[in-house]
């Protein structure tokens, strides 16, 4: 792969990175693709000197709190549904999206399951294939960069070019993985997407922005945000 065409990648990474709305005239996630070189195999087990470096790097930035915009596609449909809202990941309470727009509302993921909150509070367990609720069984660990249990439930590949990088978790469990195939791509020691396919004709990326690492959440937001 050509270094100008990482280089364009990581400032359209860059010049998005502050904003919520991911979708431009150039999408910084459609770029990336197309940069995006043949991907090796990877041992979670011993994943080598340059990947062990990345993954320990991105697991000690924890607790972190982001915000997104979230894009659906559906084969049937023609229109894009996007959502905005916060990221919130905690290694032991597990992954909070609190979606601001087009309604509030907040997807818990765990390892109880998945609870989605309205903005009165009122809570309801929901299927991972459910509106593109995420697997919680394949996400914790991978944005947890919990590599004991990666290497135990999923083959991965990945790829290196200057500072972008890209990674697939493919479950070794067909049947179990529900997400299917997720994407994880990045820049420096910092996530900037990740995609999934909940089921048959939907896809479903995650844009990052703005990020706070090593964040210190107090019992009472533990409480609000998670469960």
């Amino acid at each position: 792969m050509a270094t100008s065409a990482s280089t364009f990648a990581l400032a359209l990474l860059i010049a998005s990175s502050g904003s919520s709305h991911a979708a431009s005239a150039t999408d910084p996630a459609a770029v990336l693709e197309e940069a995006k070189p043949a991907l090796d195999p990877i041992d979670p087990a011993a994943p080598g000197e340059v990947w062990s470096t990345l993954f320990a790097s991105l697991a000690d930035k924890q607790p972190i709190e982001s915000t997104f915009t979230e894009t659906r596609r559906f084969t049937f449909k023609k229109n894009v549904v996007r959502l905005e809202g916060v990221m919130r990941y905690v290694r032991g309470n597990g992954l909070s999206l609190h979606y601001a727009q087009p309604q509030e509302r907040t997807l818990v993921v765990d390892d109880s399951g998945i609870v989605l909150r309205d903005g009165r509070g009122r809570e309801r367990e929901m299927r991972p294939d459910r509106r593109g609720a995420p697997d919680s069984a394949a996400l914790l660990p991978i944005l947890g960069f919990d590599l004991e249990a990666i290497a135990a439930n999923f083959a991965v590949r990945g790829a290196r070019v200057d500072d972008l990088w890209w990674l697939e978790f493919t479950p070794l469990d067909v049947e179990s993985g529900a997400a299917g195939t997720v994407h994880v791509t990045g820049a420096g020691e910092s996530v900037r997407f990740i995609a999934f396919a909940p089921k048959a004709g939907q896809q479903v990326q995650i844009a990052i922005g703005e990020t706070r690492t090593g964040v210190a959440f107090s019992e009472d937001e533990l409480r609000r945000w998670f469960r």
